[in-house]
């Protein structure tokens, strides 16, 4: 097996096709379908099965191209340290994780413990929790950053180990609000159901072809999806829109200093009846690395504080 054999598979398995990947690459389809089965005999596998759009990955292929593109990554990097004269980088750290501000404090506070190295490669990337779980599984990140609840922990934690990633909780929440400052239920040291019920929504969940488990926000029982919604990307449009209206979101209720917006409040729901448990993951066959380690660390504290 060689690094040609794997840029070949990884190639079909990208184009769904020996064909385009052929045309992609500017080499001839048999000597595609040869690297294929070179591969396959060798290790008694098959990597693709054919159907009358193309091909498809089998389940051990879909291991085969995961690791193959952590191979052609390293092998890439590599290549352009030795091109580049430049010594390995010996820092590399890579983060998925839902809209949580403690996550961006911890990686903020490891990228200051290492203000004085001269080289490292960082990356941290905020989405839902289907993608934060894929990216973790695809090795496209190190550690993802999620949070399960009572009705979703079962459910999640059954996709979890189908893909072998472990999950490590940080803490157990009782699910808030965030508001502005000068919202009319601001003064309430705790907020019903029935309070909520009559403001507009903040809301992540924009994907509805995806299932409710991976839910960017806690379901709080009575709490129904309101007449008046308002769908967000990015965390920072979201806590524009709170500070500026009387809209409101439902989360963690953990508010980073120098993060958040000193106009956005936090305030717990009343008899919730369902606990948010944020929590981070990585592949079970991957190693921890010191870097990981740290951000780790960083992690906890930042929860905890």
């Amino acid at each position: 097996m060689t690094f040609k054999h794997l840029s070949y598979i990884v190639a079909v398995a990208q184009y769904g096709s020996i064909n385009k990947a052929s045309e992609a690459l500017f080499v001839s389809q048999s000597a595609i379908s040869t690297s294929i089965q070179a591969v396959e005999n060798e290790y008694d596998i098959t990597l693709f099965t054919r159907n009358n759009k193309g091909v498809e990955l089998t389940d051990m292929g879909k291991d085969f191209v995961s690791y193959s593109k952590s191979i052609l990554m390293q092998k890439d990097l590599l290549e352009q340290q030795l091109i580049n004269k430049k010594p390995v980088c010996h820092h590399q750290l890579s983060i998925a994780a839902q809209q949580f501000p403690f996550a961006i404090e911890a990686f903020l506070k490891h990228l200051t413990s290492l203000a004085d190295e001269e080289t490292y490669q960082f990356s941290i990337k905020e989405t839902d929790m289907y993608e934060v779980i894929n990216e973790v599984y695809d090795k496209e990140s190190d550690i993802g950053i999620i949070f399960l609840t009572d009705m979703t922990e079962r459910y999640i934690k059954k996709v979890l180990d189908m893909k072998k990633i472990e999950f490590h909780k940080l803490l157990e929440i009782n699910p808030h609000v965030f508001l502005r400052n000068a919202h009319p239920l601001a003064h309430k040291e705790k907020v019903s159901v029935s309070d909520l019920t009559v403001f507009p929504c903040v809301s992540f969940d924009r994907d509805s072809k995806v299932s409710f488990d991976y839910s960017g926000e806690v379901r709080i029982w009575g709490l129904e999806r309101p007449s008046r919604i308002i769908y967000v990307y990015e965390r920072a449009t979201a806590i524009n829109i709170l500070a500026n209206s009387d809209a409101f979101a439902v989360g963690s209720g953990l508010l980073s200093k120098g993060l958040g917006d000193e106009r956005v409040v936090a305030i717990p729901i009343d008899n919730a009846k369902n606990r948010m448990i944020p929590g981070w993951i990585k592949r079970k066959d991957v190693t921890i690395t010191e870097d990981m380690l740290c951000y780790i660390k960083y992690l906890e504290n930042c929860v905890w504080e």
